[in-house]
């Protein structure tokens, strides 16, 4: 599986109580996101690629995606920015970035890292990252 990226502090939501139904309904959603990824994956491409082309996403770049979910678009990017890259996917509900775990063990893409983060807080002090990809998160 994908490498796991430092800054796990403290459970996203844990100090916002809204924030923490959020995440709570997406756990209880990830199982079933999960079911149908693949499927759904390869329709997302149509949107995904040229989210990734906008981004400007190139080889060997370290890129960050924001509410990964299940996968959509860090897949994609991680095969842009090839072995000689990173991927960090976060997600606020740790049951989404399972199944995007298990859709980067599938396809052999070891480059692509995972965090369980709050996008408005993210726990990356000091990390650079050469481009940020968002698809549905806001």
């Amino acid at each position: 599986m994908g490498k796991e990226t430092e800054g796990k502090e403290e459970t996203p939501g844990q100090k916002d109580p809204e924030k923490g139904r959020i995440r709570t309904d997406w756990q209880a959603k990830g199982p079933s996101w999960d079911r149908w990824a693949d499927v759904v994956g390869e329709t997302a491409d149509r949107l995904n690629d040229p989210l990734v082309d906008a981004a400007g996403v190139a080889r060997g770049e370290t890129v960050l995606d924001l509410a990964s979910g299940t996968g959509e678009p860090a897949l994609n990017v991680a095969r842009r920015v090839g072995a000689d890259g990173l991927v960090v996917a976060t997600d606020l509900a740790e049951e989404m970035l399972a199944g995007a775990r298990r859709r980067a063990a599938a396809a052999g893409l070891a480059h692509l890292g995972f965090a369980v983060a709050d996008m408005e807080a993210l726990p990356f002090p000091g990390r650079r990252f050469d481009r940020v990809t968002c698809r549905f998160g806001i």
